[in-house]
């Protein structure tokens, strides 16, 4: 490149920094919401330990009971992307607003919510996949146990 295309140029390091740095704290905070879904669901499900024995001894099988677990999986996942895609359309157009210059150029800012889709994809994979460990612990359970302790 010639020097005077050279200084228009931000430094590359600079800008690849940013990026890098921009794409650990994403992932860190979805590690943490996932953490955090997997804990609550965890919780509900030692809650729900007795009423599931229940089912199981009434002849519920095990994989109806895994089911109906994905099943409460993906409907909190889609909510979940439900309220951040709205809080998305919304909030967008403001933050770039306020941040002017210091956000690249896009082509799809009219549509912002296009570039938040690789963030649903993992948090709805992180929802589904903390349903799991409660599985596993179904598919563990001793129902008589579970039953005679109560």
């Amino acid at each position: 490149l010639p020097l005077c295309a050279r200084e228009m140029c931000p430094p590359r390091e600079l800008t690849s920094t940013g990026r890098e740095l921009g794409f650990y704290v994403t992932m860190i905070t979805l590690v943490l919401g996932a953490l955090a879904v997997a804990a609550m669901l965890i919780t509900r499900f030692d809650a729900m330990s007795l009423q599931i024995a229940v089912l199981r001894a009434i002849g519920y099988r095990t994989s109806m009971i895994a089911h109906w677990l994905l099943w409460e999986g993906l409907i909190l996942g889609v909510s979940a992307c439900a309220i951040g895609g709205c809080l998305d359309a919304i909030f967008f157009p403001m933050v770039r607003q306020s941040l002017g210059s210091a956000l690249p150029q896009n082509d799809l800012v009219s549509i912002p919510i296009y570039l938040s889709l690789p963030v649903w994809g993992a948090a709805l994979i992180a929802t589904i996949s903390s349903v799991a460990i409660p599985m596993l612990r179904v598919y563990r359970q001793d129902i008589h146990y579970s039953l005679r302790d109560s």
